[in-house]
């Protein structure tokens, strides 16, 4: 994809100024949406800057859009569906920052994704990781605490010299 971050963020519907959060993957309990949307919703509430993509397959997608609604986070939360791994790209280098909330998962093949398009990745420290991956150099592993992630999301979005880096690095796994 030979385009901008900017050039994708007007394709796409995103706002330039907009702190973009993805995720990709299933909507099933193991991979515990419902504290995404909690975090979310804690950023939300103190920048309304925040906005976050779900891209997603399967289950739990009605409970977690009347989540939403309930939490009047129904502008900018926003599920996409199933998209083709091009259309995934797009918005993954459209995007600021990939959030990984498993309960429990193997290496996942949307982490490499994320990371090959140079997202700064902030995850759940519930499952293993490969050696090659260093914490604090291309992303952050956290216990499954909002107040612990809403704190380290804000600390990286106000801090872009390190998430400039994380980007960087993230590459270069």
């Amino acid at each position: 994809i030979n385009k901008s971050k900017i050039e994708l963020r007007k394709e796409l519907l995103i706002e330039e100024n907009s702190k973009c959060i993805i995720f990709v993957w299933r909507l099933i309990p193991i991979k515990n949406l419902s504290f995404l949307l909690e975090v979310f919703n804690e950023l939300y509430k103190k920048d309304s800057n925040y906005k976050l993509i779900i891209i997603w397959e399967w289950d739990q997608y009605n409970e977690l859009k009347n989540y939403c609604i309930n939490n009047k986070l129904n502008n900018v939360v926003n599920f996409l569906g199933f998209l083709n791994q091009k259309e995934i790209n797009k918005y993954y280098l459209a995007s600021d920052l990939f959030l990984l909330t498993s309960i429990y998962d193997n290496f996942p093949n949307v982490l490499i994704e994320a990371m090959w398009t140079g997202l700064p990745v902030i995850w759940s420290n519930k499952w293993w990781i490969p050696d090659i991956i260093q914490e604090d150099i291309n992303w952050y592993s956290l216990e499954l605490n909002i107040d612990l992630f809403v704190k380290k999301i804000n600390y990286l979005f106000n801090n872009k010299d390190i998430m400039n880096k994380f980007s960087l690095n993230a590459k270069q796994y």
